[in-house]
């Protein structure tokens, strides 16, 4: 009785346990179904990623391809760069030595200008355009020209001439008729020669007795540098007396110029600052 018992509890056991067992498989094989489910749904969006992996694929090669062409185009636009850069620092060196020239230039000029200056300083006055004959040593009379003046003597003593020069000769000829007035004139020095100047001063009015001889008169260069007066004797008639207005004298005065200068004038009445006063050439 007891071992009928057992068995059928046994048996009891292993059915229940059985069941449990199966229950737990079931659920176990649930889970796993789901698990294939969700695998095979997974499976089917296998294609789709594959497809959207190849166009990745394909966008990244073409993104390579890119960004090779880019860095070729920037590997170009850098060396354009760097011969830019290259030309602009030589620009800018020319620059700075052309400044640095333009500076030379600037100070060069300005030291021409300063020398060009102190030369203007240093040059005479233009001659006036024009001016009457016998007016100034730029406009001297001709030879055989009458000039009428007026002058003063003293404070107030007013006199008139008219004064004409002749005849001119010079060098050795002149020298010749020197050496015959008398011998004991001395030679010219070297680069200078003698001229002899016929002059005829007509005294027209005057108050006293005009005291007249060659120092009445004197000689100028033709750069208008005044000639000191030689220590000689000229030939006769000399210019030289004393006369009362109504009178006229005539006769030859001697002077000594430079043999290179070729125009030297005569003055008459020229004041001490070599102002007024009448002129007259001395040369043909």
């Amino acid at each position: 009785m007891d071992t009928k018992i057992l068995i059928v509890g046994l048996i009891a056991g292993l059915l229940v346990g059985a069941g449990a067992g199966y229950g737990i498989v079931s659920f176990q094989v649930g889970t796993l179904q789901a698990q294939v489910n969700t695998l095979k749904n997974q499976a089917d969006l296998v294609p789709t990623l594959q497809s959207q992996i190849s166009s990745l694929s394909s966008d990244k090669t073409a993104l390579q391809s890119q960004v090779t062409t880019l860095q070729g185009q920037l590997t170009t636009k850098t060396n354009e760069v760097n011969v830019l850069q290259s030309q602009i620092n030589s620009l800018s060196s020319q620059i700075s030595t052309l400044q640095s020239q333009a500076l030379t230039k600037d100070t060069e000029i300005a030291n021409l200008n300063s020398q060009i200056n102190i030369m203007k300083a240093m040059l005479p006055p233009l001659p006036p355009a024009s001016g009457e004959a016998g007016s100034s040593r730029f406009f001297p009379a001709s030879i055989g020209t009458s000039i009428t003046t007026t002058y003063v003597r003293g404070s107030s003593d007013t006199y008139t001439a008219i004064i004409t020069v002749l005849e001119v000769i010079r060098g050795a000829q002149a020298w010749n008729m020197i050496y015959a007035a008398n011998q004991y004139n001395d030679p010219a020095p070297v680069g200078t020669e003698y001229i002899l100047v016929k002059i005829r001063y007509n005294y027209v009015n005057g108050p006293t007795l005009e005291n007249l001889d060659r120092f009445t008169f004197e000689t100028f260069s033709s750069t208008g540098v005044k000639y000191a007066l030689a220590s000689i004797i000229g030939p006769e008639p000399l210019f030289s007396a004393s006369i009362y207005a109504g009178n006229i004298l005539e006769g030859w005065a001697a002077y000594r110029v430079t043999t290179t200068d070729l125009k030297p004038v005569l003055s008459f009445g020229v004041d001490y600052k070599g102002e007024g006063g009448v002129w007259f050439k001395i040369y043909n």
